[in-house]
């Protein structure tokens, strides 16, 4: 995408019943919050948004190169919530795609479907191993039920339960710690009953149910999101990034101000309110905004340490929001001379120095030249690693890694770059609830300071609840 201006178009707002119209500032441009822009100004507030890039849709939003847009992973619409469903249908409707998504893991040379099918455990691993995973899943399955709930106390004692010891150590284990940099026995449970799927004994005829009557319409809770794919997958000819854009759109139609590269410094509370947000430009120049109401997509271990006066948190509520931290990304993009390099739509690695690699052709994205694909991958890290640092390196690793699996040869490879996401996920290490629940509950004392999104409410979700988050918090506001 190319850089835009500071300031896009801005239009009149309907007043409120109010004698004047309440003005509402958010921090970020990505799915939580476009989506609750949007909601208020449909509601009467007059809403402007400040964003610190100079692109939309944060992590979903994608980077256009060339006429290329290089996607930040696989970012699929899904949702069975009417009220989403029904939005993005009517919003970006028109350059909707619905498609089939394939996901796969790299093991012992053979390739599994992800989440894991038992076929695939009993025909694809050594007979032994097959025997030693299904007596280690019928001993841990019996042992979960006496413990309970109270004994699950990591997410290595989560994923025995649900894998038993054999099959955990197999898929998981060094995955997780290669990925998140710690071990599973420091990650909090809620990760692994959050992100990792179970065996779904029953998907068959759930999947046949949906073939003949649809996937059932549910609203979704945006508190304690567990990850379950329903409903239909769809994608645009670039990716996400054309959702976002419609969001955008739509943004602006309804009179919206949308600034970018202005990266919020400062959150002014006089008398336990927010009333002004101060922005910095690229050049350096500072913006004030008045508000009535703020919110924020800024990650939750950043936002206390910007507002002012500095001893609106306690110094344990700062250090818990600094003791919250986030895994970033270095993302490889090759284009590639090939209409499909992998075998699925995505896939897991375990020996490679990335731990996914996505393949744009196969979610239906038009790519230039004709014939071509485009693969990301994805290698989590923090900023003061190597991986981070030296570009050059990691991008010729993860080419000659690519070469080395035969997936596609130098000629093969158009042009290569490197983009990187410094807060790529949340980490749910061990204890980290207490002081994200510390956090929350101080910024909560601020009535009129709001906080969603993956990075603003330190959840690890999908766009489709990051858009309900945006929903949520203009209700809230409005008082329904």
């Amino acid at each position: 995408m190319s850089i835009k201006s500071s300031q896009r178009s801005s239009r009149s707002v309907k007043n409120t019943s109010d004698s004047q119209t309440k003005q509402v500032v958010i921090a970020g441009a990505g799915c939580a919050g476009l989506a609750a822009g949007i909601a208020l100004l449909k509601r009467g507030y007059e809403v402007t948004i400040l964003e610190s890039t100079n692109r939309i849709g944060g992590l979903a939003g994608g980077l256009e190169i060339k006429g290329n847009v290089y996607e930040y992973g696989p970012h699929i619409f899904h949702t069975t919530d009417p009220e989403i469903l029904d939005d993005v249908k009517r919003i970006a409707g028109s350059v909707l795609i619905k498609f089939d998504k394939t996901i796969k893991i790299k093991f012992l040379g053979k390739y599994f479907d992800f989440p894991l099918a038992i076929r695939d455990v009993l025909f694809k691993l050594p007979p032994s191993t097959v025997l030693r995973a299904g007596l280690s899943f019928i001993y841990y399955y019996i042992k979960g039920l006496f413990e309970g709930k109270s004994k699950k106390i990591n997410s290595e004692k989560v994923l025995q339960s649900l894998y038993g010891n054999t099959l955990y150590k197999i898929f998981f284990k060094d995955y997780i710690i290669k990925v998140w940099g710690i071990e599973p026995s420091e990650m909090a449970p809620s990760f692994a009953m959050q992100r990792i799927p179970r065996f779904n004994f029953l998907k068959f005829f759930s999947d046949l149910k949906n073939k003949f009557f649809g996937p059932s319409h549910q609203k979704i809770s945006t508190e304690n999101y567990v990850e379950k794919v329903e409903g239909d997958n769809y994608t645009t000819k670039k990716g996400f990034f054309l959702i976002a854009q419609a969001f955008e759109q739509e943004f602006e139609r309804s009179g919206g101000k949308l600034f970018y590269q202005r990266a919020v410094s400062d959150v002014q509370i006089e008398n336990g309110y927010c009333t002004k947000v101060i922005s910095t430009d690229s050049s350096g120049q500072t913006h004030t905004h008045k508000c009535d109401q703020f919110i924020s997509t800024i990650p939750i271990n950043k936002l206390p340490h910007i507002v002012s006066p500095s001893n609106t948190f306690s110094k344990e509520l700062l250090a818990a929001a600094s003791n919250l931290k986030f895994r970033g990304i270095v993302f490889i993009g090759l284009l590639v001379k090939r209409e499909n390099v992998l075998p699925a739509s995505f896939m897991y690695f375990r020996d490679k120095s990335f731990n996914r690699i996505t393949d744009l052709g196969q979610f239906k994205v038009e790519i230039k030249p004709e014939k071509s694909t485009i693969l990301i991958a994805e290698i989590t890290c923090q900023p003061e690693d190597q991986v981070w640092i030296n570009e050059e390196e990691t991008k010729q690793t993860v080419i000659e890694e690519l070469l080395a699996e035969k997936l596609l040869t130098k000629d093969d490879i158009l042009e290569a770059h490197v983009f990187k996401a410094v807060h790529g996920y949340p980490i749910y290490s061990v204890g980290y609830e207490k002081n994200l629940e510390l956090v929350l509950q101080g910024i909560g004392k601020l009535p009129n300071v709001h906080t969603v999104g993956r990075q603003g409410k330190f959840a690890y979700i999908n766009t489709h609840v990051a858009m309900k988050m945006g929903y949520d918090v203009a209700r809230k506001i409005h008082g329904k």
